[in-house]
């Protein structure tokens, strides 16, 4: 599932979105099992700019942020 995921993440950075939620209640199994990320109420477009506001669940936040 760790493949799944990075390839969408991938697919989502390659087209200038960030998820900016990512988390276990956000993602979803499909019919034949296939692995799917949700819930893009926090997502951002981003043009190469660093955004520094920090959002998302805290639970879920690394220690640096």
């Amino acid at each position: 599932y760790i493949a799944q995921i990075a390839r969408a993440l991938k697919y989502l950075h390659q087209n200038h979105v960030i998820h900016r939620d990512i988390k276990p209640e956000n993602l979803l199994f499909g019919l034949r099992g296939e692995l799917k990320l949700a819930d893009f109420g926090w997502s951002t477009y981003s043009m190469g700019s660093q955004h520094t506001i920090v959002c998302g669940t805290l639970d879920y936040l690394s220690p640096e942020m």
